[in-house]
């Protein structure tokens, strides 16, 4: 009897271990199922922003050409702007210089030179200014080439319809106005 007993207790004991193992495993393959799902979660998460570290990679790649050709661009405008600063300066230093030298030469008596009117007028005073060594060749040749350019959009305006260079006059006073006009 006794043994009958202790055989029940084992039985018991067996099948309520039994019991808990099946639950333990239940519980354990629900976790690994999660778990495997978790890891296929993640992986599809680190598939997706490996495309976009790449996709962002070619981003940053073209910015950075873009960057390039646009600070190339800069330094090639920049020293474009710079020569033509460097131009505009010395023809306004040379217009200066022949509006003070008219000036002067204005106080001295030489007032016939300046009621020149017409550009072609400008450019032989110019010359003549050259000549009695007035202001420099260089200075002049800037000058000259300035007044010319003027005449030519003068004469281009006239051609595109501008009205004639007779039906306004001249309120200037003479060359040393127009000079300072170009000023």
């Amino acid at each position: 009897e006794e043994a009958k007993k202790s055989f029940k207790e084992f039985s018991e004991w067996c099948e309520e271990r039994s019991q808990n193992l099946g639950f333990e495993i239940k519980t354990s393959k629900a976790e690994m199922e999660e778990l495997n799902a978790a890891i296929e979660q993640s992986t599809s998460t680190s598939v997706a922003l490996s495309a976009k570290i790449d996709e962002t990679a070619l981003k940053l790649a073209g910015n950075e050409a873009d960057l390039t050709r646009a600070s190339e661009i800069r330094k090639a405008e920049e020293k474009d702007f710079s020569a033509a600063e460097s131009e505009l300066v010395e023809v306004i230093d040379a217009l200066e210089r022949a509006i003070n030298v008219l000036i002067r030469k204005a106080r001295n008596g030489g007032s016939a030179m300046l009621q020149i009117q017409r550009p072609g007028d400008i450019v032989r005073a110019l010359r003549a200014m050259v000549e009695a060594s007035m202001i420099g060749s260089q200075d002049a040749k800037t000058l000259t080439a300035l007044v010319q350019s003027t005449q030519q959009e003068s004469d281009t305006d006239t051609v595109l319809g501008a009205p004639e260079a007779d039906a306004y006059e001249n309120h200037s006073g003479g060359i040393i106005d127009t000079l300072q006009n170009i000023l």
